[in-house]
């Protein structure tokens, strides 16, 4: 069978014959990729497992077609090959029937001979080249629904034995070890497993191609050097697509959808490199990106810097995507750079959620928005988003001390607040005087509001006039509060941005520094 004539012949559609053997779609999609990338605190050791998981999905598929006899191009390459998607751990791939289900167990294969602990999990279904042709998105629908079946009924995963006298890999702390790695300057040699070991080995000093473009030529060797540009935090931001999936399966033939999947790809990476640009570039390399994969992004960045990048990402990944109508939310936390990352990126990822939801509406002009809703860390004891903002309930009135989500426009307001405040010299000891005063109620903390705004200096008044013009309507509210919605047996919710104005203060410069557009 020659291979070439056969795919041709799939992507168009053209009706069996006894010598053409049918297609089918091998679809892939690697394993709890987040746990395997931030098991490790390091930053060196996420770098590299970010990096082996991009390498098999680039290249070890690549590699497992062609050893197959198959074309390992993409199907819109000249001439076309198998591939249609490969990005962020996912894999479509048209292959005939007699090859999908080897190729299949390779695949399962590769990711646990190469890490020793990722894995992924791959589907295999039959189909025609009708079905290829004319309704390629319902057949990726199917696949998905297949996927997500096969990942729930996974029960064996790589399991390492642990005897009494073995001593455990200080970077996971729960595989063997195996080796001791050199030491850093001053610490003596640390004991690794072999996974841990691999992934260090492959993210220290790499740089990536995010540097690379801007000509950082050394990477941070630790978070406490991301921090030291902003007070000893820094900021994760975890952005993504909103309303993807369902765009995608409006594609009806496999080069459709390759066609989309490229377009959001050089979107993505567009708006990253341009939002990167934003930062203040000093001596010392100044942000991480971790993950890019598809639609979604997670770097970490210094923390007066997070929600600047966060906004710059969203608003260039709309304008790139505007002719489809799509956008982009995001998801931020700022916290001090010795909390555990994979805490961070889960309260990143339910604060994506709660961005979504506020993206899932309309703007003032009827069409999509992005949304970014951030959290300042504080408390280290916070367990979820719920937990970290602090509610009032005061008769039948119920205040939430956090405005978020927040729109791309609202976001900039705030953001041009705060320095527009830090350029007024407006004083810390009222800043923080009225953000206590919220926790009184919405009337006690409104008549802090309104003495603090008649008696202060020009500069100071003219700061709080702007704010409750922005923020308050004056006929239904009085500032700093903003009506949000009505809920049951009658109780009204309120929100306030003071609580988050004060939280970002001391983050941001008075000089510009974001990436908002703020003069």
């Amino acid at each position: 069978m020659n291979l070439q004539a056969w795919l041709e012949a799939s992507l168009a559609g053209r009706p069996l014959t006894d010598t053409v053997e049918p297609p089918a779609l091998l679809a892939a999609d690697a394993d709890r990729v987040t746990d395997y990338v931030f098991e490790t605190p390091g930053l060196p050791e996420m770098r590299g497992a970010s990096a082996q998981l991009k390498a098999l999905n680039d290249e070890g598929i690549r590699i497992l077609l062609e050893e197959a006899g198959l074309p390992p191009a993409f199907v819109d390459d000249d001439p076309p090959g198998c591939l249609v998607y490969a990005a962020g751990g996912g894999v479509l791939a048209l292959v005939p029937q007699s090859k999908a289900e080897p190729l299949r167990r390779a695949i399962e294969r590769l990711y646990p001979e190469r890490t020793g602990a990722a894995t992924t999990t791959c589907v295999v279904l039959e189909t025609t080249p009708e079905e290829v042709s004319h309704r390629f998105g319902e057949l990726v629908k199917r696949a998905g629904h297949a996927l997500r079946t096969a990942k729930g009924q996974k029960t064996a995963l790589p399991f390492f034995e642990l005897l009494p006298f073995v001593s455990r890999c200080a970077a996971c702390n729960k595989r063997p070890t195996t080796q001791f790695l050199p030491p850093y300057p001053g610490e003596p040699p640390e004991p690794r497993c072999r996974v841990c070991a691999a992934k260090r080995e492959e993210g220290q000093g790499r740089r990536s191609a995010w540097h690379k473009h801007l000509g950082i030529e050394e990477v941070p060797s630790d978070l406490e050097e991301i921090a030291e540009h902003s007070q000893g935090y820094i900021g994760v931001v975890y952005a993504d697509g909103n309303g993807l999936g369902d765009w995608f399966q409006e594609a009806t033939t496999p080069l459709e959808y390759r066609r989309r999947s490229r377009n959001v790809q050089q979107a993505v990476e567009t708006a990253l490199l341009e939002a990167l640009r934003r930062i203040p570039l000093q001596q010392d390399p100044p942000f991480e990106v971790i993950l890019v994969g598809g639609d979604d992004v997670l770097l970490i960045v210094p923390a007066g810097d997070a929600l600047p990048v966060a906004h710059a990402l969203c608003g260039q990944f709309g304008e790139a995507m505007a002719e489809d109508r799509l956008t982009m939310s995001a998801g931020v936390v700022i916290a001090e750079c010795h909390t555990p990352v994979y805490f961070l990126r889960r309260l990143a990822a339910d604060l994506l959620r709660s961005a979504k939801r506020r993206a899932g509406g309309e703007g003032d002009e009827g069409g999509p928005v992005s949304a970014v809703d951030f959290l300042v860390l504080k408390a280290q004891g916070t367990r979820s988003i719920e937990h970290a903002y602090e509610c009032i309930r005061v008769g039948k009135e119920r205040l939430i001390l956090h405005h978020g989500p927040y729109t791309l426009e609202e976001l900039e307001r705030l953001l041009e607040q705060i320095q527009r405040g830090k350029q007024a010299g407006f004083p810390r000891s009222q800043l923080h005087a009225l953000r206590e005063a919220l926790r009184l109620g919405r009337h006690a903390s409104a008549l802090t509001f309104l003495y603090q705004q008649a008696r202060a200096s020009d500069k100071a008044q003219a700061f709080l006039n702007e704010f409750a013009r922005t923020w308050s309507d004056p006929v239904k509210e009085t500032p700093p509060w903003r009506r949000s919605r009505r809920l049951r047996e009658g109780v009204v919710e309120y929100r306030t941005p003071w609580a988050d104005l004060v939280d970002l203060w001391d983050f941001m410069t008075a000089g510009g520094r974001d990436a908002a557009g703020i003069p």
